[in-house]
């Protein structure tokens, strides 16, 4: 939704419309400056780069980071200027492997979930976190390290832990053209492009739920009689 240009999308009908606030609908129909819970940069801090409050601490002096790897994306970068002071999130996966670094102001501490196969398979400036000051091992939870840390700058590491990413559910292929009315027996060629880069688009016309199993799209379809298409995307 960020990065296609195609309705919906904030890249087209939200920023390339001349938006300068969220709108409530992506045609612009309604409100013009509707954020309330709609706004996709609460996810890229809470979700992506794992910032949070801890609610037996406000003010954001107990942090909880715990960032979410998804799909292809390889790096996050963020930070956030808190009462205390700057807190920094970033990560990179690289060769099978994620490191982390991450800047905790003065006077707070942060909860770390590292995305880890094994609790061994983890360090802290090449060291095992354990041995550095300033980190204490709480547990292993849901494919996580999970550590208690003051403040201070770390850099930690995870061996072998792309199996741990979450896959995107891509949205459906964009069909075009759209709006046009052809009359039988003409030949009318159905234009499917993928939401992302690199996907892969089966597609069915007979209009059952397509699978990997149907026909798989290498050029436009083409259509002489009446049909439901349906497709999907998968990467």
């Amino acid at each position: 939704l960020m990065n296609q240009r195609d309705f919906p999308s904030f890249g087209d009908y939200i920023i390339n419309k001349g938006a300068t606030a969220l709108w409530e609908y992506f045609d612009g129909s309604n409100s013009h400056s509707h954020p309330m819970y709609g706004s996709v940069c609460r996810w890229f801090y809470k979700a992506l780069a794992g910032i949070n409050p801890d609610g037996k601490s406000p003010g954001m002096q107990d942090i909880i980071l715990k960032p979410v790897m998804c799909g292809d994306l390889d790096f996050v970068k963020a930070d956030y200027t808190s009462f205390y002071g700057d807190i920094k999130s970033e990560w990179k996966i690289q060769d099978n492997n994620l490191e982390m670094i991450l800047s905790i102001p003065a006077n707070t501490s942060a909860t770390v979930f590292i995305p880890a196969v094994k609790k061994e398979w983890v360090t802290e400036s090449g060291e095992k976190p354990e041995d550095q000051a300033g980190i204490k091992f709480l547990r292993m939870e849901k494919s996580a390290a999970v550590y208690k840390i003051g403040s201070g700058s770390y850099t930690f590491a995870s061996r072998n832990m792309t199996s741990l990413i979450k896959p995107v559910a891509l949205p459906a292929p964009v069909m075009k053209p759209l709006g046009t009315l052809h009359y039988k027996p003409e030949t009318f060629e159905l234009q499917l492009i993928a939401p992302l880069p690199g996907a892969e688009i089966y597609y069915t016309t007979d209009g059952s739920i397509p699978t990997q199993n149907s026909p798989h799209y290498t050029a436009p379809v083409k259509l002489t009689e009446s049909a439901v298409v349906q497709a999907i995307a998968v990467k």
